[in-house]
């Protein structure tokens, strides 16, 4: 009777011919799950045909079960199950502390087969038993949670599921709530992606078959020039209400949630992944591993890390217990004025991850050459017509003026707790690129500067350095306020027929 009915049910086949489709996975019969029964061939078995172009993953599973069952739960029936994950990520248990936007995620260690055991994290590890550390003689209270709030949980991140059964053309987008714990640090949470699946349903006397398209948002999680992948493709056969399942997968190994084990997909194409409102042609010169999260309707930028946890100012784990993290990236697009008749284009992406520093990267793009520096400067947001900004020199070749700051110590000293060597740079670049004046200053605690390729002018007692431009690409100012009045510097550096800047005499 079910089986007259889904051959009755009328479904759509939706497939989009932007770009040529690749073969990602033509497999002619699926895996058993390790310490699961086998079913016989008659009772379940599967074959899977994966393409995909720039916009969507299509999937045809054809499925032989002798005996169809679908009730009203979609976990509970006869079903496919698709996995998607980045290519990065090989798991999902995590200990857990909180909920919400006061998550904390811990861990044993990074690695792909070490499993968030709490027993063992904490028996084998360092953390706190009473909430309070030792450090050079001193009793300190931890900054983490009491151990009796700590939890095993799964969290998705990285990663979608979607189940699809064989009497309905619509897909379901589950386990949403395994992304609660990252929306704190994220600022949200992948969007329900089942609106972004079509499937044609077709029943026959020794099964049924499935084609499906996921939109690439069903990724969830992706880079912006996303060639692989890991993606699973699992069927399960109930027969009966209440009956124990039989399962196969389109990969050996299986473990729940557990993209180690996932099949691996390798595009000759980027999928066509893109932040809204941002000239990509910029990140597909640089080929930079930009993390996307999809959420909101679009694509937001993301980072992430592990590291050990810190238990309390200056005491971490010494033990491989690691904390992970999560921060959004606020990518945007600066605008500049043409140059020589063609234009600049600027990629800015600001961030905040475990660095105490504010952080921000730029990426400029000019006549098919990209420049990156970052933001100015690492202490506080300086105004400046100086740094961050191309000009042309008087010999007609164009510069670009950058910064970069590197951490000088770990712990440091200093408002932040951690101090930097501070750099700015004059870039040339086209056909000849060289350096043609560079500076170097650490302000906190040495107070020290450096001024000239060739020069190397040095000041002392240095409280802060400013740029300015007399005339831009020809002459600049450089001002340097000392700790008092005597160390007190303006200096005026031109550039010179040698192509290069001087102090000028």
């Amino acid at each position: 009777m079910l089986r007259n009915y889904l051959l009755a049910v009328g479904c759509f086949w939706f497939a989009t011919v932007f770009a040529q489709k690749e073969e990602v996975l033509n497999l002619p019969a699926f895996y058993p799950f390790p310490a699961k029964e086998i079913p016989a061939p008659k009772d379940l078995s599967a074959s899977v045909k994966v393409e995909a172009d720039q916009d969507s993953i299509y999937f045809t599973v054809s499925v032989t079960d002798d005996r169809l069952f679908v009730g009203k739960d979609p976990l509970q029936t006869d079903r496919v199950e698709i996995w998607f994950a980045m290519n990065e990520v090989n798991y999902s248990d995590y200990i857990l502390a909180g909920s919400g936007k006061s998550a904390r995620i811990f861990r044993n260690s990074n690695e792909a087969g070490d499993n968030a055991n709490l027993t063992n994290f904490l028996k084998n590890g360092d953390y706190p038993v009473d909430g309070k550390v030792q450090y050079d003689g001193k009793t300190l209270k931890s900054t983490v949670p009491d151990r009796k709030n700590l939890r095993e949980d799964r969290v998705f991140f990285g990663m979608s599921h979607f189940a699809f059964t064989p009497n309905s053309p619509a897909g379901k987008h589950l386990d949403r709530d395994k992304y609660n714990a990252l929306e704190g640090q994220l600022g949200g949470i992948p969007d329900d992606l089942s609106s972004a699946i079509r499937c044609q349903t077709t029943v026959n006397a020794a099964g049924y078959e499935l084609r499906i398209s996921m939109h690439n948002s069903c990724l969830a999680f992706a880079e912006q020039l996303t060639k692989n992948f890991k993606f699973c493709v699992d069927v399960y056969d109930r027969d009966e209400e209440g009956k124990t399942e039989k399962m196969l997968s389109s990969t050996p190994n299986r473990f729940y949630a557990r993209p180690f084990y996932f099949n691996k997909a390798s595009l000759k194409n980027p999928l066509n992944i893109k932040i809204a409102g941002v000239n990509n042609e910029i990140i597909e010169k640089t080929g930079i591993n930009l993390h996307l999260f999809y959420s909101g309707g679009k694509w937001n930028g993301m980072g992430f890390g592990n590291g050990a946890i810190i238990y309390a100012e200056g005491v971490v784990s010494e033990s491989n217990l690691i904390e992970s993290t999560y921060y959004p990236l606020q990518v945007i697009e600066l605008k500049y004025p043409d140059l020589k008749g063609k234009p600049v284009f600027c990629m800015a992406i600001n961030y905040k991850d475990l660095s105490p520093f504010r952080q921000q990267d730029l990426y400029f793009l000019y006549n098919n050459e990209v420049v990156i520096s970052r933001g100015y400067s690492y202490l506080t947001d300086k105004k400046s017509d100086f740094v961050n900004r191309p000009v042309e020199l008087p010999n007609g070749e164009i510069a670009f003026v950058l910064y970069d700051f590197e951490p000088a110590d770990p712990q440091g000293w200093g408002e932040y707790g951690k101090m930097a060597d501070e750099f700015v740079y004059i870039q040339q670049v086209g056909a000849k690129p060289k350096t043609i004046f560079s500076g170097g200053q650490r302000l906190e605690m040495v107070h020290t500067a450096t001024f000239g390729e060739k020069d190397q002018l040095s000041a002392e007692r240095v409280k802060d350095v400013e740029y300015s431009w007399l005339e831009p690409g020809k002459r600049f100012l450089v001002t340097v306020k000392g700790l008092d009045k005597s160390a007190d510097k303006r200096l005026v550096f031109q550039y010179t027929d040698a192509g290069e800047f001087r102090l000028e005499k």
